[in-house]
């Protein structure tokens, strides 16, 4: 039986930069351990026999106008956590040599 508790959540969360209170995370824990526990039965099915299919309905190309949205830099860097002449800042992923 997997167990996805509530501090697998918190740690979720804070890498999706999501915050949840208590009641929250217990109840995303829980839907989240229903659903692996789900995956898990179905990895348990016997699939020898059964045929391999790709789709139930033919696949076909949906095909979305494209357009164009302007933005003001100062209206985007609204949602950055941190920023600097205009930037967005990052976490350093390479270290220096």
């Amino acid at each position: 039986m997997t167990v996805i508790t509530q501090e697998t959540v918190r740690y979720l969360a804070t890498l999706s930069r999501l915050r949840f209170s208590d009641n929250e995370s217990d109840l995303f824990s829980k839907d989240l351990d229903n659903i692996f526990e789900y995956a898990s039965v179905l990895s348990r099915l016997d699939t020898e026999n059964a045929r391999p299919s790709a789709h139930v309905n033919a696949p076909q190309n949906v095909m979305k106008e494209d357009y164009v949205s302007i933005f003001d830099a100062e209206q985007i860097l609204e949602n950055a956590p941190s920023q600097e002449n205009h930037s967005f800042c990052v976490p350093r992923i390479l270290a220096e040599d």
